[in-house]
């Protein structure tokens, strides 16, 4: 039999000089320093030590050392040789900033991995051929045949793992634009998951194109509007040399956003009642941006489904013409956040939508600030700060922590529409607010909001 499978001490083997992944390096040291600088191998040992181990479906491949009896040499599997080498010696790291990373990461471990299960070829001849397997692509069909993007949307939505696959939005939206036929599939197929996955975790783009949630599609635009914008936005991602690239930064990705709104590829009509384009992962967690949704209200793939109403008493916003529902009432003191409080109340914010989300930021910003100067706590000049100081006092107060859960999210998801800078960048123009958000974003408010103004003498 030209190989075996053996239980090996991690210390016996050895990297590979003639490793494909860089030209030939005689010293390992050498050969760490390489891997580390190039091969995310840092990476790689951040999830060993999470997991307590490497992934049970794939095996190192070794070949016996030339002149060290009794030790091997990596012929397959030289990225996780080395992860496991520096967590059970992290000296062996190139530089003293390493050798504390791999030392943090070692002593996390609950159980240390000393050996490791390798499958032992007599030479590099015999592994060879399982090698290119590996490596090599389909073949024909005999090799490793990878996941087109919509099988991968498939498995992640099935998928009962809390780790899942942070590029699962993206794949969804391409799987998305494929069902509906808004680019070729042979396009779609070639589509960077990474680099779309980053455009979608900005929330100032995500608001631009009309995606609420971080983790389905749900929508509060048109489905026309919808596939309009992200059919230029995956057109543009899919296209060599274009601006939609993994090598820019978020200033970039809003830059983006803003050319999007200038060209009139941006839904105009905002804030209509939610949709969700694709079944949303039983196990995504729910944010303040999307609504739960029961079963029997998941739609088939790609089929759009309204999603219920959250449950309050007033259910739907578009019903109410004024931001502050006519039942909030409460007796404020302060002459300067009264008077921000009654101009908000009576405000129309169809008219004047960003002079009324001006004034619902201020409301917030004036409230929590006169709270924490009240009771003498300082947070610093930073909204974000101000709001989770004002959570922790007001739940050390015996305030009810789930009455306070937006507001924490607010202080600390800046992801989230309710999030100073989210407000900030509608402020500043970022895009058009309407009536039907700014009476969600004080709905979600208010409760937290009522406690501060209880408060305030």
């Amino acid at each position: 039999m030209p190989y075996r499978e053996q239980s090996i001490s991690i210390k016996k083997i050895y990297l590979d000089p003639e490793n494909p992944r860089h030209d030939p390096i005689e010293h390992e040291t050498e050969i760490i320093k390489h891997l580390i600088e190039h091969e995310q191998v840092k990476k790689l040992a951040q999830h060993i030590a999470e997991v307590g181990e490497i992934s049970p479906l794939e095996k190192i491949a070794v070949i016996p050392h030339p002149t060290l009896t009794g030790s091997f040499i990596a012929v397959e599997g030289n990225r996780r040789t080395c992860a496991l080498k520096l967590l059970a010696e992290p000296e062996k790291a190139d530089s003293p900033s390493n050798q504390k990373y791999f030392q943090n990461l070692a002593s996390r471990i609950q159980s240390k991995i000393d050996k490791v299960s390798a499958v032992v070829f007599d030479s590099v001849k015999e592994a060879h051929p399982w090698i290119s397997l590996r490596h090599e692509g389909a073949q024909g069909g005999i090799g490793t045949k990878s996941w087109t993007t919509p099988q991968q949307a498939r498995f992640n939505q099935k998928s009962p793992s809390p780790q899942r696959n942070p590029n699962i939005q993206a794949a969804l939206l391409v799987n998305y634009a494929k069902e509906n036929n808004l680019l070729p599939s042979e396009a779609l197929d070639k589509a960077s998951l990474t680099t779309i996955t980053r455009y979608l975790g900005n929330p100032i783009f995500r608001n631009t194109i009309g995606l609420k949630s971080k983790d389905s599609l749900t929508i509060d635009v048109s489905t026309d509007e919808f596939n309009r914008v992200i059919t230029k936005f995956l057109t543009d991602a899919t296209t060599s040399d274009s601006e939609v690239s993994s090598r820019t930064k978020a200033s970039d990705r809003e830059t983006y956003a803003q050319k999007l709104r200038e060209s009139d590829s941006a839904p105009t009509v905002r804030g209509l009642e939610l949709k969700i384009l694709s079944p949303k992962p039983e196990h995504a967690p729910q944010t303040p941006e999307s609504t739960p949704e029961s079963k029997e209200n998941v739609p088939a793939s790609g089929a759009p489904a309204t999603l219920p109403p959250k449950a309050r008493n007033n259910p739907n916003p578009d019903h109410r013409r004024k931001v502050i529902p006519t039942g909030f009432a409460i007796n404020i003191k302060n002459k300067t956040l009264k008077r921000m409080y009654d101009e908000l109340r009576i405000i129309n914010a169809d008219d004047l939508p960003f002079a009324a989300t001006y004034l619902f930021r201020s409301v917030i910003e004036h409230s929590v600030t006169l709270y924490l100067n009240q009771i003498g706590r300082q947070a610093g000049n930073e909204l974000h700060r101000k709001i989770g100081a004002a959570a922790i006092a007001l739940e050390s107060d015996g305030v009810n922590t789930k009455l306070l859960k937006n507001l924490r999210t607010m202080a600390n998801n800046t992801d989230s529409p309710i999030s100073p800078e989210s407000i900030g960048h509608t402020i500043h123009g970022g895009h058009t607010p309407t009536r039907t958000e700014l009476i969600r974003h004080w709905d979600s408010l208010e409760a937290p909001l009522l406690e501060i103004l209880k408060r305030l003498k």
